[in-house]
């Protein structure tokens, strides 16, 4: 029984130690459990706060204003950048009413935008404020609506400080305005363009300067579309590509109706990296008045120097006229013996080579005279020369001559050289009434000597010819005119103001140079420079004229002055010929259709009416292709000549001719 009782007390208190050895582990396992979440909460809450701290570094240190209003507008929550964009504490600035920092001109906006939050839930746009130093900022805002338990509560947002680039942008758009509407009322034609020609833009100037209705037609048009040719616009953009830039560059283009447009432009071009043209933008200058004005005062002294030239000429075939009527109306009468007509003839013959001379002179000065270049020696032009004038001026002028003995030819016309160098000492006897001396040297330069006056003078070397007088000379009023057509110092009649124009067209024509050195009371110099030639020089010839001449060959002669044809006729059927006569160049063809075979040779005057000497001789060759001519005129243009002889036309007579040389010289083309 004891030992029973000892085996239960002893199960007893094992069980009860058993239970007691649970209860630990429970309670230890409790006080374990708790720690652990202890830990866990207190690592959350660290976790929190940090992660607050975070949106508080964020929320203060942000750029832009972040902000929190209720409905009223009252500031409740507000970040540091307040302070640095509009000058205000935080701790002033919380709970301040955002309608004391608008200007009072956008309450209107300011209702806009709650009324816009309410609705939609959000807002942005712009929106100015007012700083603390009554300054104010432009800033860029979004806000969004925040609600609590459904109901709209408050507004969050946040707003960047845009003032600057504002502003910039603003005075972009002014300058951008003040450039458009310096372009669109700019009175210079500008426009881009792209170098096939396509305008991409232009102002309403560059539109009416060349007819368009507006910019809208021009941007349909081609800039190639305003030259004269495809290859005009070429030649503009391959210059363009050269030299990138054309500065006051003159043109003459044409507008929408094709009438002429004289322009002045400056053309800048772009280029990529190759080097190659993109596009480029000009600005044009409308000069098409100015050069209209221009034209009607060329026109006006073309004009008043033409009424000079005519008196001039006048005065002179006056003269030459009344020469050959004298001598004619005394042999006509019987007044003169007869041992003295032959005097009266070569009078007369004198006064028409007088006449032919100034004729000459005009179609020189006219730059229509025909030229026959060769290889002359200007010494012995100017031998010949003093030989002529030194029986022909009055004896007090006396002549010193001084040729250098190593003076090379040069190409020239010598009757032209022989032309001018007579003018320079008519112009120098003239300018010694009481006499003096004129002197004349000759000798060669270098080119490199003559380029300081003259960069133009690009051949090796030039033969170098002065002309001097010691007569009354010139000042520089009268230097600055001395080669203007019909400029004369000279009285009224006794000058056309031609002969030193003629000069200075000759010496232009043959590529030569000339300078004057002259002042008052000192005398002039005339200085001459012609490139020389590595060509002989050939001796003069003079026509010759035979005076036995015989012939039995039909001729044409065509020609509409009545008396010539009388003439032509009674000369050459004395020396046997037979002669056919037309007026004009349709009854040449005619009389030629008629006796093709019998007709030998076709004499005939260039300018004929209804249809010219040459046009009619034309129509000839097809009907006979061999048959020679010969043209008469008082003058040939060189390109007309050119072609006539390539036609085969061999002689050239000018008026006014010698009877006998027309003879000769259809005796030699026939017999040729």
């Amino acid at each position: 029984m004891q030992a029973e009782s000892l085996n239960l007390l002893a199960v007893f208190l094992g069980g009860t130690t058993v239970l007691l050895m649970l209860v630990s582990g429970i309670v230890l396992s409790l006080m374990f459990s708790r720690r652990r979440l202890y830990k866990t909460q207190q690592e959350k809450l660290e976790a929190i706060q940090k992660s607050e701290q975070k949106y508080v570094d964020l929320f203060e240190n942000v750029s832009d204003i972040v902000y929190v209003h209720d409905l009223e507008m009252r500031i409740t929550q507000i970040n540091q950048a307040i302070t640095r964009e509009l000058g205000f504490e935080v701790d002033n600035f919380l709970g301040a009413n955002l309608r004391d920092y608008f200007p009072s001109t956008y309450n209107t906006e300011l209702e806009t935008y709650l009324a816009e939050i309410l609705e939609t839930g959000e807002s942005k746009g712009l929106v100015t404020l007012t700083g603390r130093q009554s300054d104010l900022h432009i800033f860029e805002y979004r806000s969004t609506l925040i609600k609590s338990d459904g109901k709209p509560s408050a507004v969050r947002g946040i707003a960047r400080n845009v003032t600057d680039q504002k502003m910039a942008e603003k005075a972009l758009r002014k300058s951008e305005e003040r450039y458009r509407r310096f372009f669109e009322e700019d009175l210079t034609g500008d426009f881009i363009a792209l170098p096939d020609g396509k305008i991409v833009y232009c102002n309403p100037a560059f539109a009416r300067i060349f007819g368009f209705a507006g910019v809208d037609e021009a941007l349909r048009f081609s800039i190639a579309d305003l030259y004269a040719g495809q290859a005009d616009f070429q030649a503009l953009i391959e210059r363009l590509t050269r030299t990138q830039k054309l500065e006051y560059y003159e043109e003459q283009l044409v507008n929408r109706s094709g009438e002429p447009v004289y322009i002045i432009e400056n053309l800048i071009g772009t280029f990529n990296e190759s080097g190659q043209l993109t596009q480029f933008q000009g600005y044009i200058f409308d000069d098409t008045e100015r050069k209209q004005l221009e034209k009607q005062l060329l026109q006006s002294h073309k004009l008043q120097s033409i009424g000079t030239l005519a008196g001039g000429i006048a005065h002179d075939f006056n003269n030459i006229l009344s020469i050959i009527s004298g001598h004619a109306s005394l042999v006509e009468q019987g007044l003169q013996e007869e041992q003295n007509v032959d005097g009266n003839i070569l009078a007369i013959g004198q006064a028409i080579k007088r006449g032919a001379h100034l004729v000459n002179q005009i179609l020189t000065f006219a730059r229509k005279a025909d030229i026959n270049f060769q290889s002359t020696n200007v010494n012995v032009v100017l031998e010949e020369l003093i030989d002529m004038l030194d029986g022909a001026f009055p004896k007090t002028l006396e002549f010193e001559l001084s040729l250098g003995p190593g003076v090379t030819p040069v190409l020239a016309d010598q009757n032209q050289l022989h032309q001018a160098f007579l003018n320079i000492c008519i112009n120098a006897r003239d300018a010694m009434p009481r006499g003096g001396r004129i002197s004349i040297a000759t000798d060669m330069i270098s080119a490199a000597a003559l380029r300081t006056r003259f960069p133009e003078a690009l051949n090796q070397d030039y033969v170098s010819i002065s002309i001097s007088d010691t007569g009354t000379g010139m000042d520089n009023e009268t230097l600055q005119r001395l080669f203007e057509p019909f400029f004369t110092t000279k009285s009224r009649g006794q000058g056309t103001g031609l002969g030193l124009a003629v000069v200075y067209g000759i010496v232009s024509t043959h590529q030569g140079l000339i300078d004057v050195d002259s002042a008052p009371g000192k005398g002039t110099t005339f200085h001459f420079y012609f490139p020389q030639t590595s060509e002989k020089a050939r001796p003069r010839e003079m026509p010759r004229v035979n005076g036995n001449i015989r012939g039995t060959e039909t001729l044409l002669i065509v020609e509409d002055e009545e008396m010539l044809v009388e003439l032509l006729t009674h000369v050459l059927t004395t020396h046997g010929y037979n002669v056919l006569t037309a007026r004009d160049g349709e009854e040449a063809i005619q009389v030629f259709r008629n006796f093709k075979e019998e007709i030998d040779l076709v004499f005939s005057d260039f300018g004929l009416p209804k249809m010219n000497g040459w046009q009619a001789f034309l129509e000839m060759r097809q009907l006979r292709p061999k048959i020679p001519g010969i043209f008469a005129s008082g003058f040939f243009d060189p390109e007309t000549k050119a072609a006539m002889q390539e036609k085969g036309v061999e002689k050239f007579l000018f008026k006014p001719y010698v009877l006998l040389e027309v003879a000769s010289t259809i005796r030699q083309v026939l017999d040729n």
